[in-house]
């Protein structure tokens, strides 16, 4: 399985992955977002989607459990710089205005006002 990097930056934590999100990685994926979730100290959790190539139906189920999951706990998901692949993907399935999405760092703070 490729990569999938924490960065913690003060009350964020910024999450990347690199490779497709799809049924073989989403439950790899859901295991190792445990400790993020268990670190009580990050208030946003920012997923970094932009070397994401392609995502299937359990990836974007794997999203909502995050964003879910997010909400539950009083913190906010950001997915972040998504290729238009990904956004083509989520708007077939009238999901991208479920997810906040930002194209860049001016867009994150926005986000985060909210």
């Amino acid at each position: 399985m490729p990569e999938l990097s924490v960065d913690p930056r003060g009350t964020e934590v910024w999450v990347r992955y690199d490779g497709e999100i799809t049924f073989d990685v989403v439950d790899e994926l859901k295991g190792r977002m445990e400790s993020v979730f268990e670190d009580r100290s990050w208030k946003n959790i920012i997923f970094d989607l932009e070397p994401v190539e392609f995502l299937d139906s359990s990836g974007i189920g794997f999203f909502v459990i995050l964003n879910n999951r997010c909400l539950q706990s009083g913190r906010k998901l950001i997915l972040f710089r998504p290729r238009p692949q990904l956004r083509k993907t989520l708007a077939l399935v009238n999901m991208l205005h479920f997810f906040c999405i930002a194209d860049d760092q001016d867009d994150v703070d926005a986000n985060l006002l909210d």
